[in-house]
């Protein structure tokens, strides 16, 4: 019996401490964007799945999804967020039109960077995507434009542990954004 009652209280307080870190985060980020650095197409749906998540919580969030694919392959399409490959920049390696006027009409909050590695064209992603605060799943660049990196938080692909354990920290820390 007292076992039983001890795991209610403590999963109560864990309930309560999860509001607060979500009631801070919403009070603090109004207008957060998701960057995706994905290896092919293969691994969409996990990502689909998790920017629904974060639209649930922001409706104004978007998403910028680059595709490291080899051969040409249909791109999902969506009202919140861009997929863009290789064809996306040119053969220098600068961005054509319409990434570059995504880039330029674009400014976040945050910015949360979801990357197994850092490509050169992820790096200049990173770069040109407007944030006050960007934050990234473990990934590894030198000279990064990453204010701040969590290493894995388990599975490569799992966005929303890392969503959780940035959360707990941004409040931890007491990360002002807004004025």
């Amino acid at each position: 019996m007292k076992e039983k009652g001890k795991e209610k209280v403590a999963s109560g307080q864990e309930n309560h401490s999860e509001l607060l870190i979500n009631a801070y985060f919403q009070e603090q980020i109004k207008k957060p964007g998701l960057l995706f650095c994905l290896p092919d197409i293969s691994r969409w749906n996990d990502a689909e799945s998790f920017i629904r998540q974060v639209l649930k919580e922001f409706p104004q969030a978007e998403a910028l999804i680059y595709f490291d694919q080899k051969k040409a392959e249909p791109k999902p399409e969506g009202s919140h967020f861009l997929t863009i490959d290789k064809r996306d920049f040119s053969f220098f390696g600068k961005e054509k039109t319409v990434l570059k006027k995504w880039l330029s009409g674009h400014h976040f909050d945050l910015l949360l960077i979801f990357a197994d590695k850092g490509t050169d064209r992820c790096f200049r992603l990173i770069k040109g995507i407007k944030a006050k605060l960007k934050a990234a799943n473990g990934i590894r660049i030198e000279n990064s434009p990453v204010d701040i990196s969590l290493k894995n938080t388990g599975k490569q692909e799992d966005y929303q542990a890392f969503y959780k354990a940035f959360k707990a920290y941004f409040k931890q820390l007491n990360i002002k954004l807004l004025p």
